[in-house]
Order: C-alpha cells, then sequence, then structure tokens
C-alpha cells in the first residue's frame, strides 16, 4: 500500500499555486487577488462583472455592497485572466 505524502501550504503558497493552475487551465496569466474589506475600486469592479454576467435582478444594489463591507466573515477573490 502506498501512503499519500501530506504536505502543508502557506497560504501564499497555496495562492501561488492556484494562480498556476488556473493559469494552465484557463489557458492566460491568472491573478487571484483575496479581499478583506471593500473600497470604492473594488466595490466598481464588483459592479461591472455583475452588469456583465448578472441579470439586473440578481445584481446587488451599490448600499447592499457598502452595508457588506461592515460584516464579518466577509471574504471576496477576484480571479483576472
Amino acid at each position: 500500500m502506498q501512503q499519500m505524502e501530506e504536505t502543508c501550504y502557506s497560504f501564499v503558497e497555496a495562492l501561488e499555486e492556484a494562480e498556476k493552475r488556473l493559469t494552465r487551465i484557463l489557458n492566460g496569466r491568472c491573478k487571484i487577488k483575496v479581499y478583506n474589506d471593500l473600497d470604492e475600486e473594488l466595490i466598481c469592479t464588483i459592479q461591472e462583472i455583475e452588469k456583465e454576467k448578472f441579470r439586473k435582478e440578481f445584481r446587488y444594489l451599490r448600499d447592499e455592497l457598502i452595508s457588506r463591507r461592515c460584516k464579518k466573515r466577509l471574504c471576496l477573490s477576484n480571479f483576472r485572466a
């Protein structure tokens, strides 16, 4: 029976590995950004993505995004290829 070797990655190492895999899968350079707060630029980015990808009734209103700014456990990931 072959034993699997367990590797414990740091967050930075795991992030870099995920970027490499996504770059390979998506056939283009991919950068992952992780945020723990919503600034004005990020709110605009979210709204741009939602405008392109979601019907109007499924989009967050600007006030909803701003209200989520103060909530704990907010995790945002932005994938760009």
